[in-house]
């Protein structure tokens, strides 16, 4: 099978785009039918509460290639596109954001990819509509995260990936709860590599906020990384250790010197000084309990309220590429 032959999935995550949807839809169509013969633009509504849900549905009933996964609520952005993955067919699938990653690029992407690569991640360059001072931070963040946990996440990455099917194979089995791509992608051990590109700023784009970026990076570092753990054992125990050799010094002038002078601050410093390692180490398990029990809870990853497809399909859109798994998928659909 030629390059150009083979089956072309595109997956986007949708959540309160309906300023963009339209434009990004379209533009999208045009790229994958000039390009590829056979494919679909499959996109995931994570639960939008504006026009969205309507928009799509009237593209679908005009235009051939697409497919609708609504769900039954808002999951975020990465079980959404676990959603999308997981219906896919195609021999590679592209993930993309409808805001800044541009739709132009997706042969490009899908070109990397077929040259051996199973995973190929974008990197893009700053957006026109991005600061200056939220790009710096949104990097020292990530280097932060990668130099604390251990884990090799790429800076500046995006959603934009593109995956071939026996690396989305590998990965959709992967049952956790806690879904970052990028980490997971990295998991599985095949072969990836990274591509930059120019994103784009489409009129009424939701902006990411820092504050949102990291509370999302420190729960990912708590759920996918034991060594904050080990980073509060090591210091409860050095905390431990300088306790007990200040215990033997209190001893040794209590032994040299016949009579010393009673101290409030030194006692209440190490009063202090212990608590605080105290309930450091209390509130670091008590987040890995609640991720431990979160993940031992037997819920599906996702509930798909309504699944829809274009009134017209592509040639050879019947050719599905259905993934087959060993144990049972972590999504149900509900009526």
């Amino acid at each position: 099978m030629s390059p150009v032959d083979q089956f072309i999935s595109v997956v986007v995550p949708l959540h309160n785009d309906a300023k963009v949807v339209r434009p990004f839809v379209m533009e999208t169509l045009a790229v994958l039918a000039r390009n590829y013969s056979q494919y679909e633009l499959v996109l995931v509504d994570d639960g939008s509460k504006d026009e969205t849900v309507p928009l799509l549905n009237e593209l679908l009933s005009r235009h051939a290639g697409l497919r609708l996964l609504q769900l039954s609520r808002s999951f975020g952005a990465e079980v959404a596109v676990t959603a999308g993955l997981d219906s896919s067919i195609g021999d590679f699938v592209v993930v993309m954001g409808p805001d800044r990653d541009p739709p132009a690029d997706i042969p490009r992407i899908v070109s990397v990819a077929q040259q051996g690569f199973d995973v190929v991640m974008g990197v893009p360059d700053p957006a026109p509509g991005e600061g200056w001072l939220s790009r710096k931070l949104r990097s020292l963040c990530r280097r932060a995260f990668s130099r604390f946990t251990g884990l090799d996440l790429p800076e500046c990455s995006s959603l934009f990936l593109c995956f071939s099917r026996r690396a989305l194979a590998a990965i959709s089995r992967i049952k956790q709860k806690n879904r970052h791509l990028h980490l997971l992608s990295c998991s599985v051990g095949y072969s990836s590599t990274q591509m930059r590109y120019r994103s784009i700023w489409r009129k009424g784009a939701r902006k990411d906020r820092l504050a949102q970026t990291i509370p999302h990076l420190m729960s990912t570092a708590i759920k996918n990384s034991s060594y904050p753990l080990r980073c509060v054992t090591y210091s409860a125990a050095s905390a431990s250790v300088l306790n007990l050799l200040y215990m033997l010094y209190i001893a040794g002038v209590n032994l040299v010197k016949g009579r010393v002078a009673e101290g409030w601050t030194t006692l209440s410093l190490q009063i202090s000084v212990m608590f605080f390692f105290l309930f450091s180490t209390l509130v670091m398990i008590a987040e890995y309990l609640a991720h431990a029990a979160e993940e031992s809870k037997e819920r599906p990853l996702y509930h798909v309220l309504d699944e829809r497809t274009s009134d017209s399909q592509i040639l050879g859109a019947q050719c599905r590429n259905l993934l087959i798994l060993q144990e049972p998928a972590q999504h149900e659909f509900t009526t």
